[in-house]
């Protein structure tokens, strides 16, 4: 398995993209509504610039950009939303972007945006981590959790209700160019619009 780590190596592990999915309780509904999420904590953020995720294409979904401090209002202040932590130069947030916003758009949803390139206080990266319990894993070494990208939570009245990290199982990336098949690119959106609808009202 692939794993790219980013952030702070010599001090801490901080964040890494990660080439095996990994989703957890993926609902079965069916749903083509537009759908609402009611935030109780709005957070800090601002109009995101996706432009540079190389193919999001021109019709970008409402992204918002926010710190990973920031984050943990969702969790401390009951709030609800979906969060998405990657960069951009990550090979599979570059692809993963895309099938997310191509759900945002569906439904006409907004995403928090955390640039994961960005190196957070590490006593924030710690809040948070243990914010979400045992859906990370944990490092041998440092005994902390770990936090790989693409990752896509959904977090509804300060407990998350469903996550996902990586593309889909069974896509590798062999070239730059590689891209998912049209069924596997049809599963990633099912699984974000599992996050989104467990989030909604």
């Amino acid at each position: 398995m692939r794993k790219l780590i980013v952030g702070i190596v010599t001090v801490f592990l901080l964040v890494g993209c990660s080439s095996t999915a990994t989703v957890k309780e993926s609902s079965t509904e069916e749903e083509t509504k537009k759908i609402t999420i009611t935030n109780n904590a709005p957070l800090v953020a601002t109009k995101a610039s996706m432009s540079d995720y190389k193919w999001i294409g021109n019709e970008v979904g409402d992204f918002e950009e926010t710190s990973l401090k920031e984050t943990i209002r969702l969790f401390d202040e009951k709030g609800s939303g979906v969060v998405y932590y990657g960069y951009v130069g990550c090979p599979w947030c570059e692809r993963a972007v895309v099938e997310l916003n191509k759900v945002m758009l569906k439904y006409d949803v907004p995403a928090y945006y955390v640039d994961a390139a960005v190196s957070p206080n590490h006593d924030d990266y710690l809040n948070l981590t243990n914010n979400f319990g045992d859906i990370l894993d944990t490092d041998e070494e440092t005994g902390e959790k770990e936090m790989y990208v693409p990752f896509v939570v959904g977090i509804k009245n300060g407990k998350v209700v469903g996550y996902h990290v990586a593309l889909v199982d069974g896509f590798e990336i062999q070239s730059e160019e590689s891209q998912m098949s049209d069924a596997q690119k049809e599963e990633l959106q099912k699984i974000y619009e599992d996050i989104y609808l467990k989030v909604a009202d």
